[in-house]
């Protein structure tokens, strides 16, 4: 008499499908266009076969970092691509880059003389 082994493989996994708007959104994790709609639903599954739909909800991820957050009406949605001003943020000014200094000229009392050989500055 021979011994068959089935292997029998049960789980609960969950599947996302696209759904609603196919225009994709800006992602406040990684800030790339990758934010669409979706759909998450769990399922039993029993030898690869979904059997059983446990839960669904309707939700927003990022196809980069995976990032998601479930959509609830009155809760702001992820930013459409493109500039949009904020409330907080002041308007951009003509020749203004954030994070630029203007270099400012070294005033002659802080420069240290440098005549000694070997370029150090001189004691005292």
């Amino acid at each position: 008499m021979d011994f068959i082994c089935i292997p029998l493989v049960w789980g609960c996994p969950t599947k996302i499908s696209q759904e609603g708007d196919p225009q994709m959104r800006v992602c406040p994790r990684c800030h790339n266009v990758a934010v669409y709609q979706a759909k998450s639903r769990t399922w039993f599954e029993f030898c690869w076969v979904p059997l059983i739909p446990f839960s669904s909800s309707h939700i927003w991820k990022c196809n980069i970092c995976n990032w998601e957050v479930k959509r609830v009406e009155g809760q702001p949605e992820p930013q459409l691509p493109g500039f949009q001003q904020q409330p907080y943020m002041s308007p951009p000014q003509p020749g203004y880059q954030p994070g630029y200094m203007s270099p400012q000229p070294m005033q002659a009392a802080h420069q240290p003389s440098y005549t000694n050989q070997g370029g150090y500055p001189k004691p005292g």
